[in-house]
């Protein structure tokens, strides 16, 4: 019987022994299934590895923003990074994904979603990845991070003022990020970009090479009165090698070819002023009946400050002003759809000084079209912004009777402050053939 009681009692020190290793073991896993400290995750919640998650840390002056880490989820937790795009700004330098690269993980029971970003507007260094999303805590709330990070108006080439900003890394007490807004990033053809008075602060960081694809490539640009200015300007500078482009008048394809070169800016007059609807119909007819549509490399064309205005020189209404405006985006859809092998380039209407009646109406207009781009991932020529930027970056900004609104600079106008100057001219047209350097990068 002693004996019997002996075994009896080895036999409950192993099962003793046992679980407490079970214990120690299941314990082991409860540490490694929450994020812990070297996840950056406070009580059992997951966030995202690396550094720039809130739109400070790791994304300032360079454009990087969480190196490529993306969010995590443990049991009953979820993961979401919302992808982004950005307004404002315009110009690439080298690198970055957008979007995130591997993209979001989830543990047991949670769920991972990625809704894809897009190349968009600011600029900004070597880097630029999107992290910008949620992770879950394991309790089913959700960390806030980058909320409000939409990057407007980044300084092309450095990244500064280009990435998502006001955004914190969120302390797990519900709600999903909103931030994750994308600069920086590499060449390539240009979605969602816009090409705007930054443009030209990029001047410098473009390669010969770069100015080499815009001449072997063949570009339209139909336009009026402001356009040519823009083309007198562009043969001005021909003995800039940069800019010493071919350009070609003639309104059929067949004969642009004929000349044997082998890129060409085919610059023509289309449609009639204060009548945008025949600018629209014509552009669509160039590139249909005209032999441009998938042979050229990039179209584009862009109306006049006279077209706010109908045929006996009076201001139109705003519901005409959005008619004018459901025509051109709906036209140049169709022309995409149809000629995907030919980039379209939309555009806003230029601007005057002085004139307190339709400079609020073309910012409403030229709003509408940024608008649009920029959520349909569209590159934009920003004239407007162009023409309304002086050369210290500051904004020619006016408050009166017709609210505030942007306005032709002093230092662009010319003497009948609708036209620019020479030099309001040269700077639109560095800045076309910038633009179309960029889109044409791979």
């Amino acid at each position: 019987m002693k004996y019997a009681w002996f075994g009896i009692a080895v036999w409950v020190g192993l099962f003793v022994a046992g679980c407490g290793k079970q214990e120690d073991a299941s314990g082991d896993r409860g540490r490694d299934g929450s994020a812990g400290d070297e996840l950056g995750a406070a009580s059992g919640g997951a966030s995202v590895t690396g550094g720039g998650v809130d739109g400070r840390d790791g994304a300032g002056r360079g454009g990087s923003a969480g190196a490529g880490a993306v969010p995590t989820a443990e049991s009953g937790g979820s993961a979401n990074q919302t992808g982004g795009r950005s307004s404002g700004g315009a110009f690439t330098s080298s690198g970055g994904n957008v979007g995130g690269d591997a993209g979001p993980t989830a543990g047991s029971g949670g769920t991972a979603e990625e809704t894809g970003g897009r190349l968009a507007g600011a600029s900004g260094g070597s880097g630029g990845v999107v992290t910008g999303g949620t992770s879950g805590d394991g309790s089913g709330g959700v960390v806030t991070g980058g909320t409000g990070g939409v990057a407007t108006g980044g300084t092309s080439g450095d990244g500064s003022g280009g990435v998502a900003t006001g955004g914190t890394s969120g302390d797990g007490s519900g709600g999903n990020a909103t931030g994750g807004n994308a600069t920086g990033g590499s060449g390539g053809a240009s979605v969602g970009r816009v090409y705007g008075a930054d443009l030209l602060l990029a001047e410098g960081t473009f390669e010969a090479e770069d100015f080499d694809r815009v001449r072997n490539s063949f570009l339209f640009f139909g336009h009026q009165s402001v356009g040519g200015y823009m083309m007198s300007a562009l043969e001005g500078l021909r003995d800039d090698d940069r800019y010493d482009l071919t350009q070609a008048w003639d309104g059929e394809w067949s004969t642009v070819v004929q000349q044997g070169q082998p890129g060409a800016l085919v610059s023509l007059q289309i449609g009639e002023n204060a009548d945008a609807a025949s600018k629209t119909t014509a552009f669509d007819d160039y590139m249909r009946n005209h032999g441009f549509g998938g042979n050229v490399d990039i179209a584009l064309f862009k109306f006049c400050f006279v077209d706010i205005k109908n045929s006996s020189w009076e201001l139109i209404s705003v519901v005409e002003m959005e008619r004018i405006y459901e025509h051109y985006v709906g036209v140049m859809g169709q022309l995409e759809a149809d000629f995907p092998g030919t980039v379209f380039v939309y555009a806003t209407m230029p601007l005057e000084r002085g004139d307190s009646s339709a400079n609020p109406l073309r910012g409403a207009y030229n709003g509408l079209v940024q608008d649009f781009c920029v959520a349909n991932d569209k590159p934009l020529f920003d004239i407007a912004d162009i023409e309304s930027v002086d050369s210290t970056g500051q904004p020619c900004v006016v408050t009166d009777e017709g609210g505030t609104y942007r306005e032709l600079c002093t230092e662009w106008a010319g003497e009948d402050d609708q036209h620019p100057n020479d030099e309001g001219s040269v700077r639109a047209a560095k800045a076309l053939v910038l633009m179309f350097a960029d889109i044409l990068r791979e």
